[in-house]
């Protein structure tokens, strides 16, 4: 006759395993459950009308504090896309607002410090042909810019598009290596004498799409809860815990650093470097000095 070890199962023997419920807690008995609040954000849904200036904002929106903007939807069904043709600002400490400023840029390849004796001379007869946001009063007419020397810097470059036309006026631009940008809510650069001067292909051109003024839209956003849109919630099976937040994650540390109280509801790290909303939706824990902890 065979022996068995504990927790071994004989041949022809099955287990059967049941996840069994908690049974409902009795007036006055006391059960092991965490209790919390669940999340602490909410995905809202503000509807929106696109004011008159093209690159203006709308808003404010009316729940605060916005964390990010989750989707913006036209009443035409088209669908706009976050950082290229809208961005969340945030004037104030304690509003935000959907802002259509975003730019199209088309960006030469020419380094215009390497034009000798000086820009204005090299480019001296050559025609820059534009069509920008869509022509002069909407008529998809170019401007054709015709350069005349002497120009004496890249700055000075940027001046001239500029000040061709009324319609031109801060379209050109100098960037850090020195390249000619143009900026619009559309740009066409044309074929041109000036176009392998200046780092430009013909034909190339850039977009941005914004609703037509008075064009109704809906912006969903998250934001944190309001008082009174938190709710306790009992838990007595942790794996209902981990079905609701998901795994636990290891903290970690994102920037840490000295820092001070320059306005209500603001800190100042002089040493950081922060792209704008790069936190967005992580914690701040401060842990010296006053509101420690």
């Amino acid at each position: 006759m065979p022996t068995f070890a504990p927790g071994y199962i004989k041949p022809g023997t099955y287990l059967e395993q049941r996840d069994i419920s908690p049974p409902a807690p009795q007036p006055g008995v006391r059960i092991f459950a965490p209790v919390g609040q669940g999340s602490k954000t909410l995905t809202r849904l503000d509807a929106l009308k696109r004011g008159a200036a093209p690159n203006g904002q709308d808003g404010p929106l009316a729940f605060n504090i916005v964390i990010n903007i989750a989707s913006v939807q036209d009443s035409n069904g088209v669908l706009y896309t976050q950082g290229v043709d809208y961005v969340l600002t945030r004037p104030t400490t304690t509003s935000a607002v959907v802002d259509w400023s975003p730019l199209a840029k088309l960006t030469g390849t020419a380094d215009l410090t390497s034009l000798a004796p000086d820009p204005g001379t090299v480019l001296n007869g050559q025609t820059l042909n534009l069509v920008v946001n869509g022509g002069v009063s909407g008529n998809p007419t170019a401007q054709n810019i015709l350069f005349s020397g002497p120009i004496a810097n890249p700055a000075a470059l940027a001046a001239f598009i500029n000040s061709w036309d009324p319609s031109l006026n801060g379209v050109a631009s100098v960037n850090v290596a020195n390249q000619l940008v143009l900026s619009a809510n559309s740009i066409l650069v044309n074929e041109g004498t000036a176009n392998s001067t200046l780092g430009f292909l013909a034909y190339a051109s850039a977009a941005v799409r914004k609703p037509a003024a008075g064009l109704s839209y809906n912006c969903f956003y998250v934001s944190d809860k309001l008082p009174a849109e938190y709710a306790p919630m009992l838990w007595a099976d942790t794996n209902k815990i981990l079905a609701y937040y998901g795994l636990p994650q290891p903290q970690a540390t994102l920037f840490s650093g000295a820092a001070t109280a320059s306005a209500a509801k603001q800190l100042t790290a002089g040493a950081a470097a922060w792209a704008t909303d790069q936190f967005v939706g992580n914690y701040l824990k401060i842990v010296g000095g006053t509101g420690s902890g």
